[in-house]
């Protein structure tokens, strides 16, 4: 049996209250295919104050 890969990205894309969501996808260029993928989201912790965070900055760009 194939694990879904999408059944986190279907709480925020999927039906029909959820096309206000797929519409502001849609104006950064998201497809009907685009929905069918996973919908993976990238966060940075990233500050100047800290030494130790200030290299991830570049890991979340290269993440990109």
């Amino acid at each position: 049996m194939e694990r879904d890969l999408r059944i986190k990205s279907t709480v925020f894309g999927d039906g029909a209250r959820r096309a206000p969501n797929r519409a502001m996808l849609r104006t950064i260029g998201l497809d009907d295919d685009d929905f069918k993928e996973p919908m993976i989201g990238i966060a940075s912790t990233w500050s100047e104050v800290p030494p130790c965070k200030s290299h991830i900055h570049d890991l979340a760009v290269s993440a990109q």
